[in-house]
């Protein structure tokens, strides 16, 4: 991705969020190795509710 390393650190640690362009790069990049990751990261960075969880 060409990504410092400063910036991922900043996203770990939540004093930064990534540009929208490279959260799409980073679900790519987990969708090339592990799909579920890839959905996963995707709900937990909009946090939004599995697909499967019923809603009330």
């Amino acid at each position: 991705m060409g990504t410092p390393r400063s910036n991922v650190n900043r996203w770990v640690y939540e004093n930064a969020d990534p540009v929208a362009e490279a959260v799409w790069q980073i679900r790519d990049g987990l969708k090339a190795i592990n799909p579920d990751a890839a959905k996963e990261f995707i709900q937990l960075y909009l946090n939004a509710p599995p697909a499967d969880r019923e809603q009330p």
